[in-house]
């Protein structure tokens, strides 16, 4: 699962407030130009004016979206976690039924070497937990059956 860290944080909000940005400078760039004619010698004062509404616009949609980056993450995250639980709980289910079948199972590497045995098997075998780790497949099938493998 690929983590979200700071830099997926800031490009999402990068992402989202791009438009924004190069909309709010176009918009600025065109109410300029029609209300110097207008505003003649308060030119200056439209300008702070109009920088204002700008700053405070841009504050209030920064403020917006990374609330909505921030509760995005917050939902991954809770689902990460709720993934996880599932996970373990789905593992600790699939080991008690490994451990306590009545059916002899093991476990074993493509070399042939066992890695994990129930009990089952242990008793099928006739050896104990620490012996037959030291074991393989190979040695723990009877001779006759190596044709078949």
């Amino acid at each position: 699962m690929r983590q979200l860290t700071w830099n997926t944080m800031s490009a999402r909000l990068l992402r989202r407030l791009l438009p924004i940005i190069v909309i709010g400078i176009l918009l600025e760039a065109v109410l300029d130009a029609s209300f110097s004619r207008v505003m003649g010698n308060n030119r200056i004062l439209f300008l702070v004016l109009l920088t204002l509404v700008f700053i405070t616009i841009g504050t209030l949609l920064v403020v917006k979206v990374t609330r909505k980056v921030f509760q995005d993450v917050e939902q991954a995250e809770n689902e990460r976690t709720q993934t996880e639980e599932a996970l373990r709980a789905s593992e600790e289910k699939l080991r008690l039924m490994f451990e306590t079948s009545p059916i002899g199972m093991a476990m074993c590497e493509m070399n042939g070497l066992l890695v994990q045995t129930n009990q089952a098997y242990l008793n099928i075998i006739g050896y104990t937990h620490e012996e037959a780790m030291k074991l393989s497949y190979w040695d723990v099938t009877p001779k006759e059956y190596d044709k078949d493998e």
